[in-house]
C-alpha cells in the first residue's frame, strides 16, 4: 500500500487511479517491478489513486507549493532509494496531460539527497508492508473503508503540508487586511503554533499567546522576529535578530519565546542558509534571559554565549539551571576569542552590580558586512505609528485610546495611534504628567459605567481603569521623539551612577561606521549613525558636547537623524525621581555621579 500510495502521488495520479495508459516496460524502467509483473490488483490501484487524487485536490485548494512538499514527504515515506534514476521525466503518453507533467516536475524540484537518505530509518518498517502489498490482493469488501480512511489521511496531510509550506517572511495576516476596522475585536484567533507554555514563570501579557512577526531587514542576511510583552495593556515589541554568517549558518541575538510558529520560521531559515550555530545573550535583563534558555534547547548543537555577570534570585544558580543547554560559554571581553569575531565585533558595558541584588549589563554588536548595530535596552526610538506586531491585537491600543472609562472608541487608525502614543508614555515615563490617578473606590464603581462594547478590551483585571487623561499628552510624547532615546529609567536610576563607564562604552561604539540600529524594543531598523548614538548619551556630560567621528573608512554615507535630542519632560519624570530618592535612602543604590569633562571623540582624525 505504501509503495502504491507513493507511486500514485509522486509519479502518475491518473495512470494509477485507472491502471491504464502505461506499459509494463514503463513501470519496470521506473523501478516498479511489482506493477510491471501485474502483482498489484486494480482495487489496490483504485484505492491508492483515490487517496492521491483527494490529497492533491486539497493541496491545490490550499496552496500550490503544498504539492511539491507533500510529494517530497511521501517520496521519503515510500522507502525508495533509487531516486536519481527517477528525476528524469518519463515519456508522456496520450493519457497524460500538461497538468500531470507540471505536477511531476514540481514533485521532484524539492527532492534532494536528504529525501533519498531519509527512508533508511523507516526502511525496516515500510518495506515489509510494501512487500505484503506486492503479493497480497486487497479484499474488495475493504475498499470503501480504505477509501474513507484515505480521505481522512489526505485531509490531515494536506492541512499539515500547507502549514509547513507557507513561505518564509510572509506578511502577517493583520498587515494584509483590516479584519476589525471600525469595531472593537473580541479575543483574537488562537492557534497551537502561538502557544508559549512557560509564560507563568514571567507572567507578562499576552501570557500564553505569542504571535511572531518576521522581517527581512537585509535580504538573505539579517532578519528580526518580534513578539509583544507588557502589563496593564502597556505592550511593546520584544525582538530577536538573526544574522547569516559568511561561511553559512545562523547567529541569533537575544532569542524570544520559542513558540512553534517561531521555530518553524527558524527551520525555514535553516533550510535556506544553514543551521543555527551560535545563540548570544547580550544582556542581563530577565525578560530576555527567560526566553533564551528554552530557545537554546530547540537547537542543541548551537553554541550558547552569555555576557558576563548573569545572576539568579533568590539562589545564585549556574546557567544550566536557568533553562540553557549545558554548554553555555561566557562571552569573553576580547572579540578575537570567539569564532565569529571577524564578522561581528562587540563591546561590553558592565556588568554593573547593584548594592543589593541584580545588576545591569549591555553588549553592543556590530555586523561589519551590513553595518548593523545591535543593542538590547540602551537605545530606543519612538515613532508615531504603532509597531506592526502591536496592531495584531489592537485591543491594548484601543484601551489606552480612551480618555476615561466611560468613553466608547472605534478601531480606527487615529485611535490606534493615540493608544500607542499613550502606551509609549506609560512604558517609558511610568506615570505621565497628563493623567490624574483615580481613587481606588471610584475606579471600582466606575466599572459599571463602561459601555458594553468596551467589555472586549480586556487586559486589565475586572476592566479597571484607575486613571483619566485630563490634559493634552502630545507635548510629552513629542519630547520622547526627535532622535535616539536612552530610556528614562536607565537615565535616572543606572547610567547616572556610572557616567564615565557608560560614556567610555558609548565612545567605543561610536567608532563603528554603522548605518542602522536594531534594538530589542520599540522601533525596528532605525536609520542612524554613530553621531546619533553618541548624542543620546550627552545627558551624562559635565558640560560641553561631543562630536563623535570614526577612524574607519566610510565608503557609504552614514545617515543622521535631525539635531533634536529626545528626552522626557521634567514633569513626566516625577515618579522616577521620587523612586530614585527612596532607593538612595534605603541603600539600594548609591547617589548619582557627575561625569568628568570629556574631549571630543575622535578629534583630529
Amino acid at each position: 500500500f505504501f509503495r502504491g500510495f507513493w507511486m500514485s502521488v509522486a509519479m502518475d495520479v491518473e495512470g494509477m487511479a485507472l491502471c491504464t495508459g502505461h506499459t509494463p516496460k514503463y513501470y519496470s524502467e521506473c523501478g516498479m517491478e511489482h506493477v510491471a509483473s501485474g502483482q498489484s490488483s486494480w482495487m489496490q490501484h483504485l484505492c491508492t489513486g483515490a487517496v492521491a487524487i483527494t490529497m492533491f485536490t486539497m493541496a491545490l485548494v490550499v496552496t500550490p507549493k503544498a504539492i511539491s512538499v507533500a510529494s517530497s514527504n511521501l517520496y521519503s515515506l515510500g522507502g525508495v532509494t533509487q531516486a536519481p534514476s527517477l528525476r528524469v521525466a518519463p515519456q508522456l503518453t496520450g493519457t497524460q496531460t500538461a497538468l500531470q507533467a507540471q505536477m511531476y516536475e514540481s514533485s521532484y524540484s524539492h527532492v534532494g539527497t536528504e529525501a533519498v537518505q531519509a527512508p533508511d530509518r523507516l526502511h525496516s518498517v515500510v518495506m515489509p508492508l510494501a512487500t505484503t502489498a506486492d503479493s497480497t490482493q486487497l479484499p474488495e469488501g475493504l475498499a470503501p473503508a480504505a477509501i474513507a480512511g484515505g480521505l481522512l489521511i489526505a485531509l490531515a496531510a494536506a492541512a499539515w503540508t500547507a502549514f509547513r509550506s507557507r513561505p518564509a517572511g510572509k506578511k502577517a495576516p493583520w498587515e494584509l487586511e483590516r479584519r476589525y476596522e471600525g469595531e472593537v475585536p473580541a479575543d483574537p484567533p488562537s492557534d497551537y503554533k502561538y502557544n508559549w507554555g512557560s509564560w507563568f514563570g514571567l507572567p507578562l501579557q499576552p501570557y500564553g499567546r505569542k504571535v511572531t512577526l518576521e522581517t527581512e531587514v537585509v535580504k538573505d542576511t539579517v532578519w528580526t522576529h518580534e513578539q509583544i510583552q507588557g502589563t496593564v495593556n502597556v505592550v511593546v515589541p520584544v525582538r530577536q535578530t538573526v544574522i547569516k554568517l559568511k561561511g553559512g549558518g545562523l547567529w541569533v541575538h537575544n532569542p524570544v519565546a520559542p513558540t512553534r510558529e517561531l521555530i518553524n520560521m527558524m527551520r525555514d531559515l535553516e533550510e535556506m542558509h544553514g543551521p543555527v550555530q551560535h545563540i548570544v545573550l547580550g544582556t542581563l535583563g530577565i525578560e530576555h534571559k527567560y526566553t533564551a534558555g528554552p530557545f537554546s534547547r530547540k537547537f542543541p548543537r548551537a553554541q550558547v554565549w552569555a555576557m558576563p555577570g548573569q545572576y539568579s534570585f533568590p539562589l545564585d544558580l549556574p546557567n544550566a539551571f536557568l533553562g540553557f543547554t549545558v554548554g553555555v560559554q561566557e562571552l569573553p571581553f576580547d572579540p578575537a576569542e570567539v569564532p565569529w569575531g571577524d564578522e561581528i565585533d562587540y563591546k561590553i558595558l558592565g556588568p554593573i552590580s547593584f548594592q543589593s541584588i541584580g545588576g545591569f549589563g549591555e553588549t553592543a554588536f556590530f555586523h561589519k558586512k551590513t553595518r548593523t548595530l545591535l543593542v538590547t535596552d540602551s537605545i530606543v526610538k519612538v515613532d508615531d505609528e504603532p509597531p506592526a506586531i502591536v496592531t495584531e491585537d489592537p485591543r491594548a491600543l484601543l484601551y489606552h485610546a480612551r480618555d476615561t472609562i466611560e468613553e466608547e472608541v472605534l478601531n480606527t487608525p487615529e485611535n490606534r495611534r493615540r493608544g500607542w502614543r499613550r502606551i509609549a508614555q506609560f512604558g517609558l515615563n511610568f506615570l505621565p504628567s497628563s493623567i490624574d490617578v483615580v481613587p481606588a473606590g471610584k475606579a471600582i464603581t466606575d466599572v459599571g459605567k463602561r459601555p458594553k462594547s468596551m467589555d472586549k478590551l480586556g487586559g486589565v483585571a475586572f476592566g479597571l481603569t484607575p486613571w483619566e487623561w485630563a490634559r493634552d499628552d502630545r507635548p510629552s510624547f513629542k519630547a520622547l521623539q526627535g532622535g535616539l532615546l536612552v530610556a528614562p529609567i536607565l537615565r535616572e536610576l543606572i547610567f547616572n551612577r556610572y557616567p564615565d563607564q557608560v560614556l567610555d562604552w558609548a565612545d567605543d561604539v561610536a567608532q563603528w561606521p554603522f548605518t542602522r540600529i536594531i534594538p530589542c524594543h520599540l522601533s525596528n531598523d532605525i536609520k542612524a549613525g554613530p553621531k546619533d548614538f553618541r548624542r543620546a548619551f550627552e545627558f551624562l556630560e559635565a558640560g560641553g558636547t561631543t562630536t563623535p567621528s570614526t577612524s574607519l573608512p566610510l565608503p557609504v554615507p552614514i545617515p543622521s537623524l535631525d539635531s533634536a535630542r529626545a528626552g522626557p519632560l521634567p514633569e513626566d519624570g516625577k515618579l522616577l525621581v521620587d523612586f530614585n530618592k527612596a532607593l538612595i535612602a534605603t541603600g539600594v543604590l548609591p547617589p548619582p555621579k557627575t561625569a568628568t569633562r570629556r574631549a571630543k571623540v575622535g578629534a583630529g582624525k
